[in-house]
């Protein structure tokens, strides 16, 4: 892929180059603009990693409200 951007070919022609081959992501689906950009990108990976880092910590916190709503609802 980096070649392929090297040589000035747009992330959509990547994109489309890597589906025609019939190469698998990494859980075997089709390749996405997206993707490619993220894997090609040092800034789209930062910011992909600090999404997913924000998602996971809301998560967390919905988990840990969860857990402390049912414990007050056990000793009222």
């Amino acid at each position: 892929m980096q070649a392929w951007q090297a040589e000035g070919l747009s992330i959509r022609t990547i994109t489309a180059k890597l589906n025609d081959a019939e190469i698998p992501t990494k859980r075997g689906g089709r390749w996405h603009p997206t993707t490619v950009n993220r894997l090609l990108s040092p800034d789209a990976r930062a910011a992909a990693r600090q999404q997913s880092a924000h998602a996971r910590a809301a998560e967390r916190e919905q988990t840990k409200r969860s857990r402390a709503d049912r414990i007050l609802h056990r000793l009222t």
